[in-house]
């Protein structure tokens, strides 16, 4: 296993490389770890993409280089860095309790179900509506912006990935069918 816990608050910005062949390099700041769980305030290029809480075991890498210790300070000198004193309450004992918590906090969250063989992934825009010992009932939205009629069941074992107030949840909610 990768140690990530010398990173954890430093305000130095680091790549992750993932098993999940859909995603599997993420840029940005791990601001804590628990129970297998990471909570990181990501960027993708110079845009922040909100925050997300990733499983441990499936990190592969992690680089801090002098390409991150650059990163840091264009991030910094352009004001981006706000979001590493806002950050949101995220409770880590669990893929749930992320859900419970960030539900509390945010309209809508993104979960992932990501494949880590294959270029494939289960991707849901929604809100909680029941979160139990081993799933997550999701009500969400289709990629038209219309609420599917039926709550998904995603078993908390196959959460790979949850967003926390991301942009791109946060644009396209304002986009949704009402109903």
């Amino acid at each position: 296993m990768v140690d990530l816990n010398r990173h954890v608050g430093t305000r130095r910005k680091v790549r992750i490389e993932r098993k999940t062949p859909s995603e599997p390099l993420l840029n940005g700041y791990i601001i804590a770890i628990k129970s297998g769980l990471v909570l990181m305030h990501v960027f993708h290029d110079f845009v922040p993409e909100g925050y997300c809480v990733i499983r441990e075991k499936d990190i592969v890498s992690i680089r801090r280089s002098k390409y991150e210790r650059l990163w840091d300070r264009m991030l910094a000198g352009e004001g981006m860095l706000a979001g590493l004193d806002t950050v949101p309450k995220i409770n880590l004992s669990s893929v749930q309790t992320v859900i419970k918590s960030a539900a509390e906090q945010f309209q809508f969250i993104i979960v992932e179900c990501e494949d880590e063989h294959e270029d494939v992934q289960d991707f849901y825009l929604g809100v909680p509506v029941k979160v139990t010992r081993n799933t997550v009932h999701l009500r969400h939205v289709n990629a038209l912006a219309k609420w599917e009629d039926e709550i998904s069941v995603i078993p908390a074992a196959e959460i790979t990935k949850v967003q926390i107030n991301a942009p791109y949840a946060n644009c396209f909610a304002k986009y949704i069918v009402k109903g």
